[in-house]
This record gives structure tokens, sequence and C-alpha cells, in this order.
């Protein structure tokens, strides 16, 4: 997918949200939608040092028609900022559905959680939230789109 968004001319633009929920779009090109895209595409399962910390689980949900792999880690201890992954594939052709991420991180006294969406060929989803002292400072959100 990578490679079909740098070798088309699609007509790409993100729209981020602030938490008083202001929006602003602006048009992006191919080497931007890569940068942004980042956070996804630095997370491979496939990895030796990933598939040491996560285990798979697989389901056959037969009222969505597709098939759930979710990777979560294996200790509770885990200190990686993955904390899931599920991947739908749809049961008819086996063509990916959509990619959700889970990850909490810490940044000196704020903890920062992601939840990322990625529906192919499509659009990618990035929300933030921010939070010191168990309170909420900021949200943000981050949506990039590359098809209609």
């Amino acid at each position: 997918e990578v490679n079909d968004v740098n070798t088309t001319p699609y007509f790409m633009y993100k729209i981020k949200t602030n938490d008083k929920g202001q929006k602003d779009s602006t048009v992006i090109y191919a080497k931007e939608w890569t940068q942004l895209a980042q956070p996804f595409l630095n997370i491979d399962i496939n990895s030796p040092s990933l598939k040491q910390q996560l285990q798979q689980s697989i389901f056959h949900d037969l009222t969505t028609k597709c098939y759930s792999f979710t990777y979560t880690p294996k200790s509770v201890a885990d200190t990686s900022s993955i904390k899931s992954v599920l991947i739908l594939l749809d049961d008819n052709n086996n063509k990916l559905k959509d990619i959700f991420i889970h990850k909490i991180y810490h940044h000196s006294d704020t903890t920062i959680i992601e939840a990322l969406l990625w529906k192919p060929t499509n659009y990618f989803s990035i929300n933030k939230t921010f939070v010191l002292h168990d309170s909420i400072i900021n949200k943000n959100q981050l949506i990039v789109n590359w098809k209609h």
C-alpha cells in the first residue's frame, strides 16, 4: 500500500483536530503521507523482537465474516508501548479490512494513550490522549485520507 501511495497521484489530505474541537485540513503529498504513517509502519508483528513479546489469538467471526488476529503482551509486566494489535481479514478473499493498534507510553510525567486505525486504501487515524496525574490535559486526532 505504501508503494501504491508513492506511485499513484491520489488527492491526499490530513485533518487535525485539537482538544477544543478545532479542525485544520491540509493537502499533503506522498513524502508527508509516509512520515505520518510511521506509527503504523514501525510496527512489524513478524519481527523477532515483537514475536517474543506478543501472543497471538485468532477468531473467526461468522457475524462480521472476518478473521480477527489479536496480538497482546505475553506478560502483564511487559514494558512495551504496544498494548494490543487487532487485524481483521475478510474471510471471503483474505483481504485486509482494518488494523487497530492500542499503545500506551510515558514521556516525562505524562502518559500518552494512542488509538490507531488503518482502513486500507482509504485512510488512517491516530487519536492521542495526554494524561497527567489521572487528568486528561490534551486530546488530538489526525486523519489522513488518500482515497475517496
